[in-house]
């Protein structure tokens, strides 16, 4: 780049060729790494060590995706569990309603009168009744 009096700027010409189609698959590098040594391109060290890159490539695009694959199936199992756990707790708060109802339903039963009180009572009353016209009579 160079400037000129007024400040702009030009773009100096690079000895660069031109940009190619970028290969996608590993098979596509390869033939693009034989095609720069049978060229003379790169020497034999470089493409050797671009090979050993593109398998280390290789390597950690499988566990990448391993990784992807444990996290959603984590996050997954995470999910229901949170929704178990939710509708644990619903269940619990349902069933320690319905023991507070059935601890008051047999408190109030405790307190009751039984048959025996109830008639013990009947009768005490049903004497006093007899005493009572008995005694206006007698």
């Amino acid at each position: 780049t160079t400037s000129t009096a007024t400040g702009t700027a030009t773009a100096t010409a690079t000895a660069n060729p031109p940009l190619r189609d970028l290969p996608t698959s590993h098979e596509d590098f390869q033939e693009e790494l034989a095609t720069l040594l049978l060229t003379n391109a790169l020497p034999q060290s470089s493409i050797t060590a671009l090979q050993n890159l593109l398998r280390e490539n290789a390597t950690l695009k499988e566990k990448n995706a391993k990784l992807k694959s444990l996290l959603g199936r984590s996050a997954k199992a995470q999910r229901d569990a949170k929704n178990e756990l939710e509708s644990m707790k619903k269940s619990y708060e349902a069933s320690r309603a319905e023991v507070e109802r059935l601890e008051k339903r047999v408190e109030v039963l405790a307190n009751r009168p039984t048959h025996m009180d109830l008639l013990a009572d009947f009768e005490t009353n049903f004497d006093r009744a007899l005493l009572s016209i008995g005694g206006g009579s007698g």
